[in-house]
């Protein structure tokens, strides 16, 4: 299992919207239809703009480690439920206001399943409406954001995203940084990644996972590739 990540580069829309423009065309021979289709539901400009250049630069994530690894760059597509397809690969994304990341692992199962999630560590835990009576009696604001993590990695991993109420979904002991939940009816196993100023969760179906390892790459690196 590979994570890769990138900082989000902090810059005026002036400069921010080329750079997007730049690097979707990169982009562009990479991506199936669906994936066009949903980068194109982005504003370019303010917040949309932002997280425009975030989902934009988790997929240039993806397309720097295929191309490390030496593997050859089918299109990238969406299945019925919103979750990202590449023949080969199970692919992940997640954007947290400050960086970008992308999980990938080798497997071409049709059922398998995988959710990232990350949050930076100085946003504010949802409300306590968000997790269940056992979980409320155990917070701490640092578990309550790590508990959320856990819940969204899930949720993205069956493709229900908040759709799903994350109340119902209790995510047990945090101690071991490590262990199961059920979300839909499909039990996924989870891990807590250390991550630099990130609480960073996979969740996962379908047999052990071997050691996550992440790797931050800077921008300069990427833009030198688009």
């Amino acid at each position: 299992m590979l994570i890769l990540a990138a900082p989000l580069p902090r810059l005026p829309d002036a400069d921010l919207l080329p750079l997007c423009q730049c690097w979707a065309a990169h982009l562009s021979p990479c991506l199936a239809d669906s994936q066009r289709g949903y980068l194109k539901k982005f504003s370019l400009s303010g917040s949309g703009l932002t997280a425009l250049a975030s989902r934009l630069l988790a997929r240039l994530l993806l397309l720097h480690a295929l191309r490390g690894l030496g593997d050859s760059v089918a299109p990238l597509g969406s299945d019925t439920r919103g979750r990202p397809v590449m023949p080969g690969w199970l692919v992940n994304f997640s954007h947290s206001g400050q960086a970008a990341f992308c999980a990938l692992r080798r497997g071409d199962r049709p059922r398998a399943l995988l959710g990232l999630d990350a949050e930076a560590v100085t946003e504010h835990p949802p409300a306590l409406r968000a997790f269940t009576p056992q979980e409320q009696a155990r917070l701490s604001p640092r578990s309550a954001l790590a508990r959320w993590v856990i819940k969204e990695a899930a949720l993205k991993a069956i493709g229900m995203g908040l759709a799903t109420d994350p109340a119902l979904l209790e995510t047990g002991p945090l101690s071991p940084r490590c262990g199961h939940i059920t979300a839909d009816r499909q039990k996924l196993a989870w891990q807590l990644i250390p991550c630099p100023g990130h609480w960073l969760c996979l969740a996962w179906e379908g047999g052990s996972l071997s050691r996550p390892v992440l790797h931050w790459l800077c921008l300069p690196r990427l833009n030198a590739e688009a």
